[in-house]
């Protein structure tokens, strides 16, 4: 799986994702109609609920289309800008690309959040809570996706730590 980030130029890998997102929304959306049930029968009369309308074919695409989007940008950002990339924080080979996979998978489940939002004003327990655990379970599990490293202590040296013991922004 790694080896598809290396060898693919960056843009054809972000383009390559925009495709997964395109029906990845697509199933998000289906889900969310899962698991939003109207409470009166009556959608919401603002632009956003017209767009989030469950019988609305071009709220479907919009979402689809917004999360095609979303995934191109975001692998685009990671592979040619770097945008995570920081001198303190070296993560191993797979984490390097990895992290990719784990955001995009955080990013599903805000898409998910923000359709039920817009909707029902709601946020369901089975968007959150997968969050929750996704979000802090890999970052703990992993010790590679933090940006800075964070210390208890800045007195004592801390052995096998790469870049400054003491960043400018805790200086500051």
């Amino acid at each position: 799986m790694i080896a598809s980030f290396t060898t693919l130029p960056p843009a054809t890998t972000a383009v390559l994702f925009a495709a997964i997102g395109l029906v990845v929304g697509w199933l998000i959306d289906l889900w969310c109609d899962r698991l939003l049930v109207p409470s009166d029968g009556l959608e919401a009369a603002t632009v956003t609920g017209q767009l989030s309308d469950r019988r609305n074919p071009l709220g479907r695409v919009a979402i689809s289309a917004a999360t095609a989007v979303l995934f191109g940008a975001f692998v685009y950002a990671q592979l040619v800008w770097q945008t995570q990339k920081v001198d303190e924080v070296r993560p191993d080979e797979f984490w390097k690309y990895g992290r990719i996979l784990y955001h995009l998978a955080l990013i599903v489940l805000l898409v998910a959040a923000t359709i039920a939002d817009l909707r029902d004003y709601t946020i369901p327990d089975a968007v959150t809570l997968p969050a929750v655990i996704l979000g802090v379970g890999i970052a703990t599990l992993s010790g590679d996706l933090q940006m800075m490293h964070l210390w208890v202590d800045a007195n004592a040296e801390i052995p096998r730590l790469r870049g400054p013991f003491i960043p400018e922004w805790i200086k500051a």
